[in-house]
């Protein structure tokens, strides 16, 4: 696989984290979720958006699992 086809697939994963936390975050948390998933649009190095997006899908299980 070409690097430019990794860089695509990286930032794909990057998105479909940041859309997991976007549903887990409690509703309360929405302003903060929708300005993680700002921020992560802003990120252009695939494997920082990645991590960025796994430490924002992270939090928002941690919320989740705490506000039950």
């Amino acid at each position: 696989m070409s690097r430019p086809a990794q860089t695509g697939l990286r930032l794909m994963l990057a998105r479909g984290l940041m859309r997991a936390c976007l549903a887990l975050m409690p509703k309360t948390q929405a302003p903060w979720a929708q300005a993680m998933a700002a921020e992560l649009e802003e990120i252009s190095a695939a494997g920082s958006a990645c991590s960025f997006a796994l430490g924002c899908l992270g939090l928002a299980l941690k919320l989740r699992l705490g506000s039950t």
